[in-house]
């Protein structure tokens, strides 16, 4: 069931994207990177109120103890890194110049708030199997992406490990995470009646959706 899905996730991955390109095979501006970076804090920020909701909307206990986990895992220092995702974007912000007054006073833009809003509405008002493939979209797509970007920003500006560490960290936890909501996503897409229908559809529009998203992400590196 999904070969076509995961195809068409392929064909549109974001490694492909010319974010990544330009990031792999251009002189980075370190001020442009710190934008995308602080931009990038509010994305991780805010999506992860999507775990929450598919927890409460859903009623097996299975998916809802790994929703509890990636919480954790998002949320905290407990399991998956050193600090809470959205707080290792902030340090590699740091790292390029940033403070709290620029996360502060900056603005969260259209693009991420428009990404935040599908996600919240999916994981919300819809079933939670729409919600779990909601994040496999990305979350699928996001490893290679993540671990391109860190040999690039560890070549061009020789940063540590840990200022680096949401892409080691997202190199290899979101190959799990993907790989668990598929196995979800499997197990109980019998609970929507038309799901097979409106899958591609579905995955057209998510990958769609977080190309949009990196259109504006690679907008800020180049102006």
């Amino acid at each position: 069931m999904f070969n076509d899905i995961d195809n068409l996730i392929q064909e549109n991955k974001y490694s492909k994207h010319s974010f990544i390109n330009y990031i792999e095979n251009n002189d980075v501006d370190p001020n442009n990177l710190k934008k995308w970076a602080i931009q990038k804090y509010f994305q991780v920020y805010h999506q992860n109120c999507g775990f929450s909701a598919i927890h409460a909307n859903c009623p097996f206990e299975d998916v809802r103890q790994f929703e509890v986990e990636q919480l954790i895992e998002e949320e905290t220092d407990l399991m998956g890194g050193s600090a809470s995702h959205y707080n290792m974007m902030k340090r590699f912000a740091f790292a390029l110049g940033a403070t709290e007054e620029d996360f502060l006073n900056t603005p969260m833009a259209q693009p991420v708030k428009k990404h935040i809003a599908r996600i919240k509405e999916i994981c919300l008002n819809q079933h939670f199997v729409y919600g779990l493939f909601a994040f496999y979209i990305f979350e699928s797509q996001t490893p290679e992406s993540a671990l391109r970007m860190y040999r690039a920003f560890k070549n061009r500006f020789n940063f540590s490990d840990e200022t680096l560490e949401w892409f080691l960290v997202h190199g290899s936890a979101d190959v799990e995470h993907s790989n668990k909501s598929r196995d979800f996503i499997l197990k109980y897409c019998h609970e929507i009646p038309d799901f097979h229908e409106k899958k591609i559809d579905f995955v057209l529009s998510g990958v769609n959706s977080w190309k949009e998203l990196q259109d504006y992400y690679y907008q800020l590196l180049i102006q």
